[in-house]
C-alpha cells in the first residue's frame, strides 16, 4: 500500500487551498497548486494545462488526487491517465454540484470519474448523488488538526494591527453565489458597536451597502488570515445550501474559535450543539452573532471538545483513503463494490 500511495500527487488549479495542502500532507504525498496567472479563463486554463502535463510527465504518478471544479483540471490529465493507466481520483469540491458556472459539467464530471477512477466528497449528501450515477464515493472532510495561538504575533500587514484579541467577529467569505451576503449585511448593521471583519475580495457594491463597522481588508495573506482568526471572538460562516460544508466552519474548529453558521442538515450534523445555529435572515444571524459575542469563551471549549472527537474520526479516514488508493485500480472499475464511506461514524456529514 505504501508504495502506491507514494506514487500518488494531489493536483489543484489555484494558487492555495488548505483542504488540498492538508489532505496531501496527511497522506504523506506531494501537492501541486497551478495557479492560472490574469487574464480571461481560456488563456488561465492554457497556461495550467501546460504546467500540468509537464508536472505529469516529471512525477509519473501512479495516482493523481485532483481538486474539482474546474473541469478542464480533469480533462487535462485524463489524456495521461488513459495512457499510463493511473487511477484518478476527483477531490470534488460543493461547487462541483451547486456552482452555476460549473453545473453544466456536473454529469461529465461523474462520468469521467466513474469510468477512470472515483470521488471524494465532503458529506455523505453529495456522496449519494455520486453512487446514484454508479460511481463510487469517499466522505472525506477537511484536515482537522489544532491550530497554534498566534494572536500576539504582529501581522504581516500592519494595517490589521487595529484588531484586538476576542473583540471582533471574522466573517472569511468568497462573495459567492450560496453566502447570504445582503442578510450578513443587515446584521452587521444591527450589531453597529461590533466590529466585523469581511475578508476576501469584496464587491464594490458589498462595501458600499456595509455599515461603519465592518471592515473590509481584501484578500489577505495565509499567515495574516490565521492571525486573524487567532485574535476574533467569533467566526461566522454561513452558507445557503443545504449539500455544503464550510471551510471557514473547519477553520474555527482547528482554531478553537465559537462559531455561528446556518441551518444546513451538513453543517447541523457535523457541528451539533458545538455552535451557534442561525436561519440565514438578518434577525436571526445578528441574535447568534450577538449571543455569540457574550458567551464566546464557553463557544470556544464546545469547539475544542468536538476537535478532539473529530480528529479522532480523522484517523479511521485517513487509513480508509489510503487503502483506497491502493486498491483503487480494482475496486473502482468493480461493479460489485460496496459505497466506500471514510467518516468515522460510518456516513454522514466539511
Amino acid at each position: 500500500m505504501q508504495s502506491q500511495i507514494s506514487q500518488t500527487i494531489f493536483l489543484s488549479w489555484t494558487q492555495f487551498h488548505g483542504r488540498s495542502e492538508g489532505l496531501a500532507r496527511q497522506l504523506g504525498i506531494r501537492s501541486f497548486f497551478i495557479p492560472g496567472g490574469s487574464g480571461p479563463a481560456p488563456l488561465r486554463y492554457f497556461r495550467q494545462w501546460r504546467r500540468t502535463l509537464k508536472v505529469l510527465e516529471s512525477e509519473g504518478p501512479a495516482a493523481i488526487i485532483v481538486m474539482l471544479p474546474p473541469f478542464p483540471a480533469l480533462l487535462c490529465l485524463l489524456q495521461y491517465a488513459r495512457r499510463h493507466q493511473s487511477t484518478v481520483v476527483g477531490d470534488l469540491h460543493t461547487g462541483v454540484f451547486d456552482d452555476p458556472k460549473w453545473t453544466w459539467a456536473t454529469r461529465p464530471t461523474l462520468a469521467l470519474l466513474r469510468r477512470r477512477g472515483a470521488a471524494i466528497v465532503t458529506n455523505e449528501m453529495l456522496a449519494g448523488r455520486v453512487r446514484r450515477r454508479g460511481g463510487h464515493a469517499l466522505v472525506m472532510h477537511d484536515l482537522i488538526e489544532p491550530y497554534p495561538d498566534v494572536s500576539r504575533d504582529m501581522f504581516d500587514n500592519p494595517e490589521l494591527e487595529v484588531f484586538e484579541a476576542d473583540s471582533f467577529v471574522l466573517m472569511p467569505l468568497a462573495y459567492a453565489h450560496d453566502e447570504p451576503i445582503r442578510e450578513l449585511l443587515s446584521a452587521s448593521s444591527a450589531l453597529h458597536t461590533v466590529p466585523i471583519v469581511m475578508t476576501g475580495r469584496a464587491p464594490s457594491r458589498v462595501v458600499k451597502q456595509a455599515s461603519a463597522n465592518v471592515h473590509f481588508p481584501g484578500y489577505v495573506s495565509d499567515s495574516d488570515f490565521r492571525r486573524l482568526l487567532s485574535r476574533a471572538a467569533v467566526v461566522v460562516a454561513p452558507t445557503l445550501n443545504e449539500d455544503t460544508m464550510q471551510r471557514a466552519g473547519y477553520e474555527a474548529l482547528c482554531a478553537g474559535k465559537a462559531l455561528v453558521t446556518t441551518e444546513t442538515r451538513v453543517l447541523v450534523d457535523y457541528f451539533g450543539d458545538a455552535a451557534l445555529i442561525a436561519k440565514p435572515d438578518a434577525k436571526s444571524l445578528a441574535r447568534s452573532i450577538s449571543r455569540a459575542m457574550d458567551t464566546w469563551a464557553d463557544l470556544a471549549r464546545r469547539m475544542t471538545a468536538l476537535r478532539a472527537e473529530k480528529i479522532r474520526e480523522q484517523s479511521t479516514a485517513i487509513r480508509a483513503l489510503e487503502l483506497w488508493i491502493a486498491t483503487e485500480a480494482d475496486g473502482a472499475k468493480s461493479s460489485e463494490s460496496g459505497p466506500l464511506v471514510a467518516d468515522g461514524r460510518g456516513g454522514g456529514a466539511r
